[in-house]
C-alpha cells in the first residue's frame, strides 16, 4: 500500500507518516515493528518524494531517522540482527536518494552532525560519523565543497577517545573514499597516516583495526604511485595483522593488501614472496570458520600482481 500512490492515500500522507514514524522512534516497541513502520517511510518517499516536499515532511522524517541512529543499543554480533541504528539508517539513505530537494537534507545533516560531535556522549558521537558516512552518497557533490574540513573532521574521529567513535569514523572514511573520487584521494597526506597510526596502536581494538582495514581497502584501491611512501609502514602493519586469530580481521586485512598491491605496483615487489607465503598458510586451515576467509585469500591471491610476472598468480 506504502508504494501506491492511489488518491486515497495521498489524501493522508501526512498523517500516515507522522504515525509511522512514532512507532519507529518508540523504544517500547518490537523492533521489528519499528522496522516495518520506517520501511513504509521508506517506501512512500521512494514512491512520492513530491509529496514529501509538499507537505513539508522532509524534516521530520530526518529527525527520526537521526533519533534512531544516536539510540543506544546492546553490540550485536549477529550481522542479520536489526538494531535502532540499521533502522536510522536506511531511512536515511532513502529519503537521501529519494529525490527530494538535496540542499535542505544536507542542511539539515550537518547541523546535526555537526551538533552531536560537540557531545560527551560516544553514541552521539558515533552518530555524528554514521550520518556522514550515509551522506556520502546522495550528499557527494555538496560535501566536495567542504571536502577538506569534513575529512581533518573524521580523521580526528579516528583519534576519539572512544572505540566505538573511532570505528564509525573508520566506515565514513571508508564511504567518503568509495563515493567521493577521484577528489578525496588527492587528501591521501592526511589520511594514511591516521589510518596507520589505528593499524600500529597496540592497545587499539579489534573492531576499530577491521573497520580501518576496510578504509584502506577502498582508499588505497584509488591511488597510484602516491601510495608508494606508504607502502612500509602499510605492509609492516598489515602483515602484523594477518598473525591475528579473528578471521574476520585478517579478511578485512587480505582485501586491503590486494588493494595496496594494485596501486603500488613495482613498489611492492619486496613484500610479495612474504604475504604469499602467509596466504597459503591460510589457505592450509580448514576449520568452517575459516572457509570465508579461505574464498578471500583465493581471490585476493588470483587478483594480486606478481612483481615477477606479468599475470596473476594462482593458487
Amino acid at each position: 500500500m506504502a508504494e501506491s500512490d492511489k488518491p486515497f492515500l495521498t489524501a493522508h500522507i501526512a498523517v500516515l507518516i507522522k504515525f509511522m514514524l512514532d512507532l519507529a522512534v518508540n523504544k517500547k516497541v518490537d523492533i521489528n515493528i519499528r522496522q516495518n513502520a520506517s520501511s513504509t517511510v521508506s517506501a512512500i518517499a521512494k514512491r512520492q518524494p513530491q509529496q514529501l516536499t509538499k507537505h513539508k515532511l522532509v524534516e521530520g522524517i530526518l529527525k527520526a531517522a537521526l533519533i534512531l541512529i544516536v539510540e543506544p543499543f546492546k553490540d550485536v554480533f549477529d550481522v542479520t540482527e536489526m538494531t535502532p541504528q540499521k533502522i536510522g539508517v536506511e531511512l536515511l539513505d532513502h529519503v537521501i536518494l529519494s529525490g527530494v530537494p538535496k540542499k535542505n537534507v544536507y542542511q539539515i545533516c550537518m547541523r546535526t552532525a555537526n551538533d552531536l560531535l560537540k557531545s560527551q556522549n560516544e553514541h552521539d558521537r558515533k552518530g555524528a560519523f554514521v550520518i556522514l558516512a550515509v551522506m556520502a552518497e546522495g550528499c557527494a557533490d555538496l560535501l566536495k565543497e567542504v571536502l577538506k574540513p569534513m575529512l581533518e573532521t573524521i580523521c580526528n574521529g579516528v583519534k576519539d577517545q572512544s572505540a566505538v567513535v573511532r570505528g564509525a569514523a573508520c566506515v565514513a572514511l571508508s564511504q567518503f573514499a568509495d563515493h567521493i573520487q577521484p577528489e578525496v584521494t588527492e587528501y591521501h597526506q592526511l589520511v594514511l597516516p591516521h589510518l596507520l597510526h589505528a593499524l600500529g596502536n597496540d592497545k587499539e581494538s579489534g573492531m576499530v583495526k577491521k573497520k580501518c582495514c576496510l578504509a584502506l581497502d577502498v582508499f588505497c584501491e584509488n591511488l597510484g604511485e602516491e601510495i608508494v611512501p606508504y607502502i612500509d609502514p602499510l605492509m609492516r602493519r598489515m602483515a602484523e595483522l594477518l598473525k591475528s586469530k579473528d578471521p574476520l580481521i585478517q579478511a578485512s586485512v587480505i582485501s586491503a593488501i590486494k588493494s595496496t598491491a594494485g596501486a603500488a605496483g613495482a613498489a611492492y615487489k619486496p613484500y610479495y614472496v612474504d604475504t604469499i607465503k602467509i596466504m597459503i598458510q591460510l589457505m592450509s586451515q580448514t576449520s568452517d570458520e575459516m572457509l570465508t576467509l579461505r574464498c578471500k585469500v583465493c581471490i585476493s591471491a588470483h587478483h594480486t600482481p606478481s612483481p615477477h610476472h606479468h599475470h596473476h598468480i594462482k593458487l
